[in-house]
């Protein structure tokens, strides 16, 4: 938390987006440590994986709060355990550019709702490969109703700004980010009751 705070001036608003927020070892099977490994007290690696993304969103967003007093921030993060939507947004990490890919994110977030991770989506049109026209605009449609809704890929992916795909492809666009916007007043209503809910005791 105390590293987060030491950034300096953060402006008016504090915006941190975490990722590969777990301990990576990209020369074994699982790239991680191995489940055997021990942690300080004698604790396996198998008992505290998970805990390494939530732990480092509480951190951060304690960081974050000790940077900006009676802020707002806001903080995303790939990695996550119980307990996390405490402190910030999840979305799925990197997928593909497929259909099959599109058909999986609403699932997926609706399986992380039914958890209590609220805030949540996908990366929009994909994060490795291109997707076609037909693909990106059908993504677009569906992403405007995720929870978290943003656009997202490889830095060596083809840009994929809507315009890009041609007139029609950027009106599809266009009415599917306007929608969004239309339900915005809903959604952060929604948000806000579903966090006085999840306080609520059981």
């Amino acid at each position: 938390a105390q590293e987060i705070r030491g950034c300096g001036d953060m402006g008016d608003s504090t915006y941190t987006w975490i990722d590969m927020n777990e301990p990576s070892c990209f020369d074994g099977p699982e790239s991680t440590f191995p489940k055997d490994l021990r942690h300080a007290g004698g604790v396996e690696h198998r008992e505290a994986h998970n805990l390494f993304g939530h732990l480092m969103a509480a951190a951060t967003s304690q960081g974050q709060a000790l940077a900006r007093p009676g802020g707002r921030p806001f903080l995303l993060t790939r990695s996550f355990f119980a307990g996390t939507q405490r402190y910030a947004a999840v979305w799925t990490g990197d997928n593909q550019a497929t259909w099959e890919q599109l058909g999986a994110a609403a699932p997926m977030l609706l399986q992380l709702s039914l958890c209590g991770i609220h805030f949540c989506g996908a990366d929009v049109g994909g994060f490795f490969g291109d997707p076609d026209e037909e693909l990106l605009v059908r993504w677009y449609q569906s992403g405007a109703f995720y929870p978290f809704f943003r656009a997202h890929a490889h830095l060596e992916t083809e840009r994929r700004e809507p315009w890009l795909y041609g007139e029609r492809a950027e009106e599809r666009i266009r009415r599917a980010v306007r929608g969004r916007y239309a339900l915005l007043p809903y959604l952060y209503t929604l948000f806000y009751l579903s966090a006085l809910r999840s306080t609520d005791s059981p």
